[in-house]
């Protein structure tokens, strides 16, 4: 999308997100990721994705939960430590 992050980018920030679920992620950190300043970074990684980046974090974080409640055996509290939840 016109405006939005380059291909490149999306993916590089989509997997430091992937690849960091259960860690405080900074609008800093995932703008230097991909050489962007901190408001034009959030402005065009909602113009690509079409959510914000803590929005988009959520979702990674549901998402990677249900599975694991689907295929372990783990305890709920265990499970929502793992991927950031306190």
């Amino acid at each position: 999308a016109k405006g939005g992050l380059a291909p490149w980018q999306e993916r590089r920030v989509v997997e430091h997100l992937r690849s960091h679920l259960a860690d405080d992620v900074t609008l800093i950190e995932l703008a230097e990721l991909v050489d962007l300043s901190v408001f034009h970074f959030a402005r065009a990684f909602k113009e690509s994705t079409g959510v914000p980046p803590y929005a988009y974090l959520r979702g990674l974080r549901c998402e990677r939960a249900r599975e694991l409640l689907e295929t372990t055996d783990r305890p709920v509290t265990e499970i929502a430590f793992d991927v950031g939840y306190e």
